[in-house]
């Protein structure tokens, strides 16, 4: 969860927007991010 904080506030996401999820494939070098927004914002 202080992972995901971090990199919001690094990619300046901010509510109602949110990160939702972080997936990192060393193999491959390759980060995902899934961003996400609260219902009804």
């Amino acid at each position: 969860m202080v992972t995901e904080k971090i990199f919001e506030s690094a990619l300046g996401i901010s509510s109602p927007w949110f990160i939702a999820g972080m997936n990192f494939e060393p193999s491959q070098r390759k980060l995902n991010i899934r961003v996400n927004f609260e219902v009804g914002s």
